[in-house]
């Protein structure tokens, strides 16, 4: 289904909004220290109290019974005004969770626009989107054996790994949108560049260098210099193995950024665990993850989000490029090419790896909607 909405007047009221508010809703195993640093600039992009954000509801984190009633308020009170609800992933589920809340509560919220005439809602990849529950649990698996720590399964995809080294670390004097086209040329088989979407470049970005120990940093710059050595001879074959090298080196820096222990050193000792735990959750969180794929994939969401769109809710998708999870054609056939944007040079955890840009991004894209 394709439907593009006449977004207009949306467009000029969102530029100058004052009032406009950001609902984020983390992915799988986002834990609220993990995602304390979007917090952060989605409040320094919005402004003040702004901002509401949900971990996952497979976190390690307390458990919360009353998550879905607290969206679903949160989405009300401010969807007329001026509301981006951004769901990460399996994020997705967990708004069509609280969407069937605002139904039950008030069963005509979406059939005036009054209620929701400035509800824009940003999927990034995701969950629910897919022909059948078989092929989501499929791609779940890829995800986890591909961008994950799972060996049980299958020996993890060291380009994936080391793309997402590459943002978190990003590489010292080396031009990002030189890095980015190189990299689409070392790795095509991961890219989607090139599909019909408009693209988000990436950004220049300090990442996490900063926060690595002196010998990490110097190699850090030494890899740097490789890196540009291969780019400038243009020998990708030797790029792909220097990307697997740079993840491999930075694993366990890795693992700490996804776990948020550099933003948060006074919970370090909170947030001790293996690397395995730290970056997807504890294996009891593994089983309550596909409890929730049994409930709420194949193209639950796909469904419940087409009718908000046949309604008049205006949504926007962003994929990355180098996701296992969704394809931007996929996207395209949903809601048409104009509403989807590829996050060049990114993969699936791209919103927990470059905090600063995924907060202007979804107040840029919030603004334009």
């Amino acid at each position: 289904m394709s439907i593009e909405n006449d977004s207009s007047a949306r467009r000029l009221e969102a530029g100058a909004n004052p009032k406009r508010r950001c609902l984020f809703i983390s992915g799988f195993g986002g834990s609220y220290a993990g995602i304390r640093g979007i917090e952060e600039e989605l409040e320094k992009a919005y402004g003040g109290e702004k901002v509401k954000v949900f971990n996952s509801i497979y976190s390690s984190d307390p458990k919360n019974p009353q998550r879905f009633n607290q969206m679903a308020k949160f989405i009300m009170s401010h969807a007329a005004e001026g509301l981006d609800v951004v769901a990460l992933s399996l994020g997705a589920a967990e708004l069509r969770k609280a969407i069937r809340v605002i139904k039950k509560k008030k069963k005509d919220f979406f059939n005036d626009s009054k209620n929701f005439k400035n509800l824009h809602i940003i999927l990034v990849s995701p969950s629910g989107f897919n022909k059948s529950r078989r092929e989501y649990l499929k791609r779940s698996l890829k995800y986890f054996s591909q961008e994950g720590e799972l060996p049980v399964i299958s020996k993890p995809n060291e380009l994936l790994r080391g793309i997402s080294a590459l943002l978190a670390f990003p590489l010292i004097d080396v031009p990002v949108n030189e890095f980015t086209k190189s990299l689409r040329k070392a790795v095509p088989e991961l890219s989607q560049y090139g599909e019909d979407a408009a693209e988000i470049p990436l950004e220049e970005e300090k990442g996490y260098v900063s926060y690595l120990d002196p010998i990490q940093q110097a190699d850090v710059k030494k890899f740097s210099e490789r890196f540009r050595v291969q780019m400038e001879k243009k020998d990708y074959a030797l790029m792909r193995k220097l990307i697997a090298e740079y993840g491999e080196m930075l694993r366990q820096s890795l693992a700490r950024v996804f776990a948020g222990e550099f933003e948060n050193k006074k919970e370090r000792e909170v947030l001790k665990r293996s690397i395995l735990e730290s970056m997807w959750g504890s294996m009891r969180g593994q089983i309550r993850m596909f409890n929730m794929l049994i409930n709420a994939t194949g193209s639950t969401s796909l469904e419940e989000f087409s009718k908000l769109q046949e309604e008049g809710v205006l949504i926007d998708f962003i994929i990355p490029e180098y996701d296992v999870f969704m394809k931007i054609n996929e996207a395209v056939r949903v809601v048409g090419r104009p509403r989807v944007k590829m996050a060049g040079g990114a993969i699936h955890s791209y919103f927990a790896l470059r905090k600063e840009q995924t907060a202007r991004m979804v107040r840029d894209i919030g603004r334009s909607a």
